[in-house]
């Protein structure tokens, strides 16, 4: 079975490239989505695409997940017999989680694509923000997707190369824009280095459902005061819903807020906000005013 892990940090780019990949494969394919938060976003984006999504609940796989992702993995291979199986862990997973489970139920061979945000990059590395949760992602990495590279500068491009084969010498180093590639993955390496890391990255979540009657204009109001910061911080927002004006995803990511019209309906609006502990209590107090 074809394996893919699709790994990133909140916001760069994971489902837009597997909405892509799943539009070129005839293969009969399984996306594994662990979303963060209660009402899953990514995995809805992604059921017109895939033959089949599965969604884990919220939270850490190489955490308290682990037992759920075995138990689901085992499911796949025996009942569902994909030919391909995409697993799109949240980006606050470590991919070193995902790589145990797989090898715990026989999954050996796999190709761990690693997707960069260009735009946030420089500066979480400089800052040194997630420490080894965020090189974990690079190293564990067979391809790396230097995304959204129309928004930066060919000098920042060329920084970022050099980092990363700093940090990965055996990766093949793509720039994408919106995270699409025209060449075919390579064959998994079968005996490949991992990179362990116990840790990764302790935030909030806070997911609401959205009723029918929510207008394109309240949620992008509430998003421009989040980027603003007048409610705390914001790692990543996303909501998805059906209003009378059609059906909406709007998304915060590497500091833009981003607004798409989809030409399906949804069964139920929800958004999804990620957060700090401290920030947490102020966002769903604004939240409440919807």
């Amino acid at each position: 079975m074809k394996t893919l892990i699709v790994t990133g940090m909140l916001g760069a780019g994971k489902t837009t490239f597997v909405q892509n990949y799943l539009k070129h494969t005839t293969e009969k394919t399984v996306v594994l989505v662990n979303d963060f938060g209660k009402l899953g976003i990514d995995a809805e984006l992604l059921k017109s695409d895939a033959g089949e999504t599965i969604e884990l609940p919220s939270g850490c796989v190489c955490c308290t997940l682990k037992f759920d992702l075995i138990t689901t993995l085992n499911r796949i291979i025996s009942d569902i017999k994909p030919q391909q199986l995409i697993v799109e862990p949240s980006g606050i997973a470590s991919p070193s989680g995902i790589i145990e489970a797989l090898n715990e139920v026989g999954i050996t061979e796999y190709t761990v694509i690693g997707i960069i945000d260009s735009v946030d990059f420089l500066d979480i590395y400089n800052a040194q923000m997630y420490g080894e949760f965020f090189e974990d992602q690079i190293r564990n990495s067979d391809i790396l997707l230097i995304n959204k590279i129309d928004l930066v500068t060919t000098q920042d491009v060329l920084k970022i190369v050099k980092i990363l084969e700093a940090l990965n010498q055996s990766a093949i180093i793509l720039p994408t824009v919106k995270a699409k590639i025209n060449i075919d993955l390579p064959h998994p390496r079968v005996t490949k280095k991992q990179y362990n890391n116990k840790h990764h990255l302790h935030v909030e979540s806070i997911a609401v459902s959205l009723p029918a009657d929510t207008e394109l204009a309240t949620i992008e109001s509430l998003f421009r005061e989040l980027l603003e910061k007048k409610h705390g911080n914001v790692f990543r927002a996303k909501a998805l819903f059906t209003s009378p004006e059609g059906t909406f995803v709007v998304d915060i990511a590497s500091g833009k807020l981003y607004t798409r019209k989809l030409d399906r309906t949804v069964d139920r609006g929800r958004l999804v906000i990620v957060t700090d502990h401290e920030s947490k209590e102020r966002i769903k107090e604004r939240l409440s005013l919807l």
